[in-house]
């Protein structure tokens, strides 16, 4: 199995051994782990400070790097749930980038989620 891991801007910044480890468990439990250096951030700290411009601005970013992964694994349960929940709503009903932001949402899984169900 192989997966993408969507590493936030919180570990990336402040707790890269965060997904180190995260890494290291996936590794040895055979699953293959890509790392998309274009990733970003999923868009929450602006989501929540109630900028939704620029939340919308993250989103596309994060949709544009893991809109071709097939599964996404991400070590913070509230980054999951900003994709999962959130994501898809900061754009237009009906447009494409909703559909797709619902696509990538619905093959997001946080670690311990993945790690129990998947």
């Amino acid at each position: 199995m192989r997966v993408s891991l969507f590493a936030t801007c919180l570990v990336d910044q402040l707790f890269p051994e965060v997904g180190l480890a995260t890494v290291e468990v996936l590794q040895r439990l055979g699953v293959s782990v890509e790392f998309d250096a274009r990733q970003t951030c999923c868009g929450q700290l602006a989501h929540n400070a109630g900028h939704r411009r620029e939340a919308r601005a993250v989103g596309r970013q994060f949709i544009r790097v893991f809109s071709e992964a097939e599964t996404i694994v991400v070590p913070s349960g509230s980054c999951c749930s900003m994709i999962k929940c959130h994501l898809p709503y900061l754009f237009a009903e009906g447009s494409q980038e909703r559909d797709i932001a619902q696509q990538v949402a619905s093959r997001t899984y946080e670690f311990s989620d993945f790690l129990l169900s998947v």
